[in-house]
C-alpha cells in the first residue's frame, strides 16, 4: 500500500571517498610505499605478491586469499607528488566490483608531506539502501585503515605495521 514497506533500492553511482593526513616522512617515501612497481611497495614489503604484468599493469595476490587475483592499472604516477591506480575486483567477491585509488602527495614546511587519498568504489547494482549504507561504512573504514597504515609505514617501519595489523586480528 502506497510503497511504504518497499525496500528502497541504492544509487548507481559511484561512491566518492577521501581523507588527508599529514605524515612525518619525504613525499618521496610515501610515494615508494604507494608505487607497485617499487621494491619499497607497502603490499610487497607486507609479504603480499605483486605481479607485473604490462606497462603499468599489475596483478595483486593478497597472501591471505592465494586464490585470488586482483587486477591494478596504473593511471597516473607522477613522482613524488601523485599517484592513481585502479583495482577491478574478482567476481562473486563482495558487494564492490571496482575502484580507483589516488594518493595527492603535497610537501609541507617541515620536510615531511600532506596526503590526500580518494577513492571511487563502484558497487554492484541492484542494492538495498541498507545494503548500500553498509557498504559505505565498511569502504570508509577501509581508507582510513588503508591510509593509516601507510602513515605507519612511512613514518616508522615495516614492523610498526605488522603489529598493528596483529592487534586488529586480536
Amino acid at each position: 500500500m502506497f510503497g511504504w514497506f518497499k525496500k528502497k533500492m541504492a544509487p548507481q553511482e559511484p561512491i566518492q571517498l577521501a581523507a588527508v593526513t599529514p605524515v612525518n616522512a619525504t613525499p618521496e617515501r610515501f610515494f615508494a610505499l604507494a608505487d607497485f612497481s617499487d621494491p619499497a611497495n607497502a603490499k610487497r614489503q607486507l609479504g603480499h605478491e605483486v605481479r607485473e604484468t604490462g606497462d603499468g599493469e599489475f596483478v595483486l595476490v593478497m597472501n591471505f586469499m592465494p586464490d585470488l587475483e586482483f587486477p591494478i592499472t596504473v593511471q597516473k604516477s607522477e613522482p613524488p607528488g601523485r599517484y592513481a591506480y585502479s583495482i577491478v575486483m574478482p567476481e562473486g567477491v563482495g558487494n564492490l566490483v571496482r575502484s580507483e585509488e589516488s594518493y595527492q602527495i603535497e610537501p609541507d614546511e617541515n620536510g615531511g608531506c600532506i596526503v590526500a587519498m580518494t577513492m571511487s568504489a563502484e558497487l554492484r547494482p541492484g542494492l538495498t539502501m541498507r545494503e548500500y549504507d553498509r557498504e559505505i561504512e565498511l569502504l570508509t573504514l577501509s581508507l582510513q585503515n588503508a591510509i593509516g597504515k601507510m602513515k605507519l609505514h612511512a613514518e616508522g617501519s615495516i614492523e610498526e605495521v605488522l603489529d598493528y595489523e596483529r592487534q586488529q586480528a586480536g
